[in-house]
């Protein structure tokens, strides 16, 4: 291999892998997560549903979600935050639904139930690259 061929191949490899890393908002917005929410029940609300042995938990058990299911489209409740079986963390639960276009409205729903805490969108966290690593790999090779 040329040395020119193998620049060009280190070139091209280094557009790849800087595209994949690049911020996708470049007006430095949060992006969410379609589709998923997770909420925070009041510490009083009865935690008398059966979490299955993958976390997940039947909507039907939980009545003002079993109301909003069908509406909302609602997939899955999880309970993903079982660290130690601390009770403010097992009263957060990620619910995935498929009405994706109804999202705003159904937080607005879900802040106005009483057994609510608070409602957040799920942040699609972003691996930025600050320095080609490419190059200090090759550098590194020929050392």
């Amino acid at each position: 291999m040329t040395k020119s061929t193998f620049i060009t191949l280190v070139s091209i490899l280094f557009a790849a892998v800087s595209s994949c890393f690049a911020q996708n908002d470049t007006a430095g917005q949060t992006v969410y997560v379609d589709g998923i929410l997770r909420i925070k029940l009041v510490d009083s609300y009865s935690m008398n549903f059966k979490v299955n042995e993958d976390w997940t938990i039947n909507v039907e058990e939980i009545p003002f979600l079993k109301k909003m299911a069908k509406k909302y489209g609602i997939a899955s409740v999880r309970q993903d935050f079982r660290l130690k079986n601390d009770p403010k963390l097992l009263h957060v639960l990620t619910i995935m639904f498929d009405n994706i276009d109804l999202t705003d409205k159904f937080i607005q729903k879900l802040e106005k139930n009483r057994n609510v805490e608070y409602v957040e969108r799920v942040v699609i966290k972003k691996l930025m690259m600050k320095e080609p690593r490419v190059l200090e790999l090759k550098d590194a090779q020929k050392k």
